[in-house]
């Protein structure tokens, strides 16, 4: 007998943060039309919390609170080979910049089926890339630190001219590209409407000057195999996705993600009121920038490398361009994940009600999953209906894409060897086949011990002529010598007179009267 798993197969449906079309509608109604374009503070803290991460995490496949990160899928492109499927395997982990933020996708009710067995599921995100092609160095006027400011200039300007259209098509269908809303617009062949935008960095250095990096801004639209095995789950492989084919061109940049920048850039903005000198230095981004492993704090990482000085003071022209984009990106996506679901990551997300979090779907067909309820043909990407509010009157942590897990039970049973078992069959069928014939054999040889009373009542006895002495001593053949005659106890006599009892043959004996 051994130990074996006896497996059950079920389906469970899921929720995970929805990046695509529906996701970027319904944090732009929070940010902007729900919020005035104001958000929580804390939003703030909960991305600085994720650059405090441990080494370790930052550089495994899941945050601190347990949510699956999404690797970056360009690395893997030029490394492993993809099957006929698309699918490229994750190997060993090749460091931070491996993923794409470092906050995973939080994952409604994943908690509670873990707890149930092995699970294997796919989910489909978003997130944002960057080509950096270089780094301008210029001198400072003077010799202060300044803010390390992140900017898009043509995100925010001629929304009239471009955004709108852009927007739209970010978001995809069903919201229209009406001609009729293209009077006094540029041609839908304008090469503004579809070329990518730039992202600017700008770090100051005490000695350096100030480093500028003008980086073109992407989105990369993925599919990811996750698998859970004892209750920790990752990316085991990864895929362009097969249903979102919008342009990677046109990012959430365009039409919310601003906010990011500034929330980034406002991360070592001193409060109001305080002393300027109590919080001058370098930002917790520049410092994660230099060294993703260390803690981002400046006098924690004074000295170490080319990309920090001796004061703690950062020089990012200092870095490799390929590593500064996927460090940057690392840190968009952050920000953004931030502003998505700010209360979602640390979990005990609603599980009783899934429809909190919006109809089932799946992120390229989000939108289409609330077209006929919410009439979004009707308007466009800056004028969602009203009744669009009706998604966050019970006020959802975020809204969710669906996917069915498959869940794999396993119950340890006895299983038996079958070649032992029937040699073991065999075996105890012989043995108690020798058991029964041994106790037959037993039954039919017993006798009882009949030498001594034999001997003791014949041995010698003048009374019994035809076996005494000098006969057989053998008891089995004076019993055959006496076969045919017949004894008795009687009373023995010689010459006429009484002699005693004795046991001899009847002609030896008189009876006892």
């Amino acid at each position: 007998m051994h130990h074996v798993n006896s497996t059950t197969i079920e389906t469970q449906q899921l929720r995970y943060l929805d990046t695509g079309p529906l996701g970027n509608a319904f944090t732009y109604w929070l940010t902007d039309m729900g919020a005035d374009g104001a958000g929580p503070q804390s939003m703030r803290d909960v991305y600085i919390g994720s650059l405090m991460q441990s080494r370790d995490t930052k550089a495994g496949p899941r945050d601190q609170w347990g949510n699956v990160k999404i690797p970056r899928i360009d690395p893997l492109a030029s490394s492993t080979k993809a099957d006929s499927d698309g699918w490229m395997s994750i190997g060993d982990n090749e460091g931070v910049e491996s993923y794409s933020s470092l906050l995973g996708l939080p994952i409604v009710g994943l908690q509670d089926v873990q707890a149930k067995g092995d699970l294997q599921f796919t989910l489909e995100t978003t997130y944002i890339d960057l080509s950096c092609p270089s780094i301008n160095t210029v001198q400072a006027k003077n010799k202060s630190v300044d803010t390390f400011t992140l900017t898009c200039p043509e995100c925010d300007v001629n929304e009239e001219k471009f955004r709108w259209l852009r927007c739209n098509k970010l978001l995809g269908s069903p919201f229209p590209i009406d001609p009729q809303l293209l009077i006094n617009r540029p041609p839908l062949d304008d090469p503004g409407y579809s070329e990518p935008h730039q992202i600017i960095f700008r770090s100051s250095s005490v000695n350096e000057g100030v480093s500028i990096a003008s980086c073109t801004v992407f989105q990369r639209m993925v599919e990811a195999a996750v698998v859970c095995v004892d209750r920790a789950c990752s990316v085991a492989k990864i895929r362009q996705s097969h249903t979102d084919h919008r342009t990677p061109n046109i990012t959430s940049f365009d039409y919310w993600a601003t906010r990011v920048l500034d929330m980034i850039t406002n991360t070592n903005t001193p409060p109001e009121g305080t002393y300027q000198s109590a919080t001058m230095g370098v930002s917790s981004s520049e410092l994660f920038m230099c060294d993703p492993t260390s803690a981002p704090v400046q006098g924690l990482q004074a000295g170490k490398g080319d990309c920090v000085d001796d004061w703690g003071f950062t020089n990012l022209s200092s870095l490799d361009l390929s590593v500064y984009a996927a460090r940057a990106s690392l840190l968009l996506n952050t920000g953004i994940h931030t502003l998505m679901a700010p209360t979602a990551f640390i979990g005990n997300l609603p599980t009783n009600n899934m429809t909190l979090y919006g109809p089932p779907h799946i992120p390229a067909e989000g939108l289409h999953a609330i077209a006929n309820k919410y009439s979004l043909a009707k308007d466009d990407a800056f004028n969602l209906p009203m009744s669009f509010e009706s998604l966050t009157e019970s006020n959802p942590p975020f809204l969710g894409a669906a996917t069915n897990a498959t869940l794999f039970r396993y119950t340890e049973v006895y299983q038996p060897d079958y070649v032992w078992v029937a040699l073991l069959a065999i075996s105890a069928a012989l043995l108690a086949c020798l058991g029964i014939a041994g106790a037959c054999l037993r039954f039919f040889t017993i006798v009882p011990n009949i030498f001594d009373p034999v001997m003791g009542l014949t041995f010698t006895n003048p009374y019994m002529p035809t076996c005494s002495a000098p006969g057989p001593l053998d008891a089995a053949e004076r019993l055959r010598a006496v076969s045919n005659q017949n004894v008795r106890i009687g009373r023995a006599e010689d010459g006429g007179m009484a002699m005693g009892i004795a046991f001899g043959e009847v002609s030896q004996v008189t009876p006892l009267r």
